[in-house]
């Protein structure tokens, strides 16, 4: 038996994504065609936009599949508290920013926003969206702003960046 895991080009960490947990699959030996049917079947998925961030240099766009928002927990706004505290997301950003930027001290969180997903009013799925900037030697870069874009079960979403004079 053949265990199968696919992820989604620049997933990572240690925690599963949601998608992780959906296209897990072991296979036979033998059943090489099915196995690249289930790849062929996930890269194939629709994917939803989230947001998009630019810098003078870059161009971050993130989406996920739509299996993976599925899969997320929804919130209510007026009826219920947000299942990922802020104190929480940014407890989660802060390493995924701190290693977009090794060579600093550290990070800080200088914005948090919760977004919704779909742009109607009766949405049920959001997301956090966290601006960080990195300290070294005591001085803030604030011309080095780091997007990190977080799912309310906890998950990281990578950017897919462009650079937008190559483009």
């Amino acid at each position: 038996m053949l265990n199968v895991f696919l992820k989604p080009l620049g997933a990572g960490g240690s925690k599963p994504s949601s998608l992780d947990r959906i296209v897990q699959s072991s296979y036979d030996l033998g059943d090489a065609k099915d196995i690249f049917k289930l790849a062929q079947s996930v890269m194939r998925e629709e994917r939803i936009p989230l947001t998009s961030f630019s810098t003078n240099e870059k161009e971050f766009h993130f989406e996920i599949p739509s299996t993976m928002l599925q899969a997320t927990p929804t919130w209510v706004p007026e009826s219920e508290a947000v299942p990922l505290s802020p104190r929480e997301a940014i407890r989660l950003g802060m390493p995924h920013a701190q290693a977009q930027r090794p060579k600093f001290d550290s990070c800080i969180c200088t914005s948090v926003a919760i977004t919704s997903v779909e742009s109607h009013s009766k949405s049920s799925h959001w997301f956090y969206f966290l601006h960080f900037l990195p300290v070294m030697d005591g001085r803030t870069y604030y011309s080095d702003a780091i997007p990190v874009v977080l799912l309310l079960d906890g998950s990281v979403v990578e950017p897919r960046v462009t650079d937008p004079a190559h483009d």
